[in-house]
């Protein structure tokens, strides 16, 4: 989220093929005014929900129950595909670091898939865990929000991994001496 001559900034996203918008959702925050008073402002550095809006029919729906504590950490989909470069294109400028084989594709329409990524509990703040990172959860739906499902939950200091060539959401745990791969249908 951004602040630009005193105006806030959601971000939006659109999605050509399905003709959806999603709206990122900031939750509040409590900050100290006057007096030492405190009072619930919207925290902008923040997401806590998406709204999935069909303009054609005025239709909006929230991915989580509004009443849900979580915070998105990521949420990623398919926008469409580049001819000259042969490959499929997402919503985030970030998913180069974590889209894997996606390259000469054969042409195709964009998957209607979402996947999000979230914590609970705060803003960095999820269930801690042994090692002293925190809980993902990753969670595929349709564009719509619809089929919504918890795929995995699984420490922050996992590597993973969407590989568009396999369609697999790879996640790569490290102990010493060992990793072990596990891979969910995309």
């Amino acid at each position: 989220m951004k602040k630009s001559s005193g105006t806030y900034h959601t971000s939006i996203f659109q999605d050509k093929s399905s003709n959806l918008l999603f709206i990122e959702v900031n939750p509040d925050k409590i900050v100290k005014a006057k007096f030492g008073n405190e009072k619930k402002v919207l925290d902008t550095s923040a997401c806590c929900n998406i709204l999935i809006y069909n303009p054609t029919s005025n239709e909006q729906s929230y991915f989580f129950d509004p009443t849900d504590d979580r915070r998105i950490q990521y949420f990623l989909f398919e926008t469409n595909y580049d001819k000259s470069e042969k490959l499929i294109q997402y919503n985030s400028y970030d998913s180069r670091g974590v889209v894997i084989n996606n390259y000469k594709h054969e042409e195709r329409q964009p998957a209607n898939k979402l996947l999000i990524v979230a914590t609970k509990k705060g803003v960095g703040k999820g269930r801690e865990t042994e090692k002293g990172g925190i809980d993902l959860e990753f969670w595929r739906s349709t564009k719509k929000g619809e089929n919504k499902e918890l795929i995995t939950t699984t420490p922050s200091y996992t590597d993973w991994r969407l590989d568009v060539k396999n369609q697999k959401i790879l996640f790569i745990h490290r102990s010493i001496n060992n990793i072990k791969v596990e891979s969910f249908d995309w």
